[in-house]
């Protein structure tokens, strides 16, 4: 098993950056990119840490995803671009954009 561990620095500049740190578990994981606001804020995430993150917030229960006939959230979106294996492919809400950016191996 390969687990790397990842900090990621986000912010506008880099006085006010801030580090996430994420262990990579590269062979039983599916990664994805995710920002805000252009890239304000630039994020990789499982979909595990992306709830773990955001469960306080209303990302999880927003619903205007809009991939296939019918609205989707966030979760929904990350289990359909697995499933289908979209990679690289950005998907934007609001002022969110994803992208499926490694599959599990």
């Amino acid at each position: 098993m390969t687990c790397l561990t990842l900090v990621v620095r986000y912010a506008k500049d880099a006085e006010n950056a801030s580090a996430l740190n994420m262990d990579l578990d590269l062979a039983n994981d599916d990664y994805f990119l995710c920002s805000w606001n252009g890239t304000e804020i630039t994020q990789i995430h499982t979909k595990e840490s992306l709830i773990e993150e955001y469960k306080e917030t209303g990302l999880l229960e927003d619903k205007d995803w809009n991939i296939k006939p019918g609205d989707y959230n966030v979760i929904e979106l990350m289990d359909y671009l697995i499933e289908d294996k979209w990679l690289f492919e950005p998907f934007e809400n609001d002022n969110m954009m994803i992208m499926y950016i490694k599959t599990k191996q």
